[in-house]
């Protein structure tokens, strides 16, 4: 039972490691491309929700979602081309 309780906290942590990852993974490869690439794919391959409902995305995601990843690349894509 108190598992449940804190069960968002730690997956949100999990997910939060796991953007500072991709965002390291960004910065020393510098290819977006390749990275977008291979969410995509991942999602398409896996059969990834893009858009998870809420509750099962707070309770059972330790990843971010690929729709949220691929906005990560091309948010720091942008970034760069700034």
């Amino acid at each position: 039972m108190l598992e449940l309780v804190f069960q968002p906290f730690t997956l949100a942590i999990s997910r939060r490691w796991e953007r500072d990852c991709d965002r390291f993974s960004l910065d020393l490869t510098g290819d977006a491309e390749s990275y977008q690439r291979t969410h995509r794919l991942l999602a398409l391959e896996n059969l990834g929700d893009l858009s998870p409902p809420r509750p099962a995305y707070l309770f059972f995601a330790s990843h971010p979602t690929a729709r949220e990843r691929l906005a990560l690349g091309r948010r720091w894509e942008e970034e760069r081309a700034a």
